[in-house]
């Protein structure tokens, strides 16, 4: 079955270039990540093996002054991207991308860049596939390291370059900062991966949704990587036991027939890929933030006030419904603790007589167990009635042995 898996991951981090460096290292598995040296027997380190998993790589609308090369554009990213070193801004991007594995290889690469060079032109970025191998199934996936910024063509120098647009620099695309640009850009990702394998001729499906947003029952699975952690693997194996995947690929096979409805897709086939890429970034981009109107603003705000109004009136009515329920409750523990007066003893006597119970029974032992039971007429009331307040006392008279009690009701004599 196909896995969706699209990570966004915003760099903050600065180390003067040592962040950048690592970064770029781990992507193209150099430096301290690369594989080790093989020997005579063509073995390789055991270290490293699971390093060993580079495929391609490919980079994008670099500008002159980088001169090719995507080490040299990000490590004056970290340098010059506003924010500087005491602030946290953010001077790259990373997506993470599963590629399914039901592809070939070469499927595999020609979607995935196919899909960033759509989705980031104009944008600096490095685009590399790993395929690393685990529990004997391969892994394919993308890492791409991204500016948000995009560059227009025109010939800067890095400082001009990480700067304002009013100061001649390149700004930043303000749909990757809206709050659901990692569900649309991961929901444009599900309709490509699913439009790719249909044309392909496979049955897999992905759905962009959570697992509670589609009504499944079970957790995300844990990632485990390389760790040995058998608590980890364990937790792992048992959600994949949870897993219903004949349900999940049916929910997938619907959502993707509902989005090809609205997309106005009546085949696969009734679109050739690059037309099809150019209709997700449209699909994406359409929900992009309108321009800041102050009349809009000034009625959200009053919408808003009156919300937290009627929120706050909710909220102390039902704060004084609690509180006539706490003094209720409290009346009612009192009355049903207190002893008898004697008004109410003689009144409840005077009852006993007319029900045919003259007057208290002589107390009488009965040797039980070692127990003394006493046996004379009692009071039973029902908590469930609201008893004082200048009401009568309303009662049976009935001969009960003590100290045994029933649950939910109070004895007195």
């Amino acid at each position: 079955m196909a896995i969706h898996g699209f990570h966004i991951t915003n760099l903050t981090e600065r180390r003067g270039g040592a962040a950048a460096q690592r970064v770029m290292q781990y992507m193209t598995r150099e430096g301290a990540y690369a594989p080790a040296a093989v020997d005579y027997l063509l073995r390789t380190s055991e270290d490293t093996v699971e390093r060993g998993d580079f495929v391609a790589q490919t980079q994008g609308t670099l500008p002159t002054w980088a001169e090719g090369s995507a080490v040299r554009f990000f490590a004056e990213a970290e340098a010059l991207e506003r924010g500087g070193p005491q602030r946290g801004g953010r001077w790259a991007t990373t997506w993470q991308i599963s590629l399914p594995r039901e592809l070939t290889r070469e499927q595999q690469w020609t979607m995935g860049t196919a899909f960033v060079a759509t989705h980031l032109t104009g944008h600096a970025y490095l685009c590399v596939m790993h395929d690393p191998v685990k529990e004997g199934r391969h892994q394919p996936h993308l890492h791409v390291l991204m500016s948000e910024r995009v560059d227009h063509g025109q010939t800067r120098d890095a400082a001009t370059y990480f700067r304002r647009p009013e100061v001649g620099g390149c700004g930043k695309e303000r749909f990757l900062s809206q709050r659901n640009a990692p569900y649309l850009l991961r929901a444009a990702w599900a309709d490509w991966m699913n439009y790719t394998l249909e044309r392909a001729g496979h049955e897999a499906r992905i759905h962009p949704r959570s697992l509670y947003a589609r009504d499944i029952g079970r957790k995300p699975e844990p990632k485990v990587g390389w760790s040995t952690d058998p608590a980890r693997q364990a937790e792992r194996a048992a959600i994949r036991a949870q897993r219903d995947e004949a349900k999940e690929l049916q929910l997938a096979h619907a959502g993707w027939e509902a989005r090809k409805e609205r997309l106005g897709l009546a085949s696969v086939w009734d679109l050739e890929p690059e037309r099809f890429l150019a209709l997700t970034y449209t699909e994406a981009r359409g929900q992009e933030r309108g321009t800041w109107d102050p009349a809009w603003a000034r009625e959200k705000a009053a919408r808003l006030r009156a919300y937290d109004q009627r929120e706050e009136a909710r909220l102390m009515e039902l704060h004084r419904q609690l509180t006539r329920e706490e003094t209720r409750l409290a009346h009612h523990r009192v009355d049903l603790e207190r002893p008898l007066t004697p008004a109410e003893r003689t009144r409840v006597v005077a009852n006993g007589r007319t029900l045919g119970v003259d007057g208290p029974t002589p107390e009488v032992t009965v040797p039980t167990r070692g127990r003394s039971l006493v046996r004379e007429p009692v009071l039973i009331r029902s908590p469930h009635r609201e008893h004082g307040r200048g009401r009568p006392s309303r009662g049976r008279i009935f001969e009960e042995e003590r100290p045994r009690e029933r649950e939910g009701y109070a004895y007195e004599r």
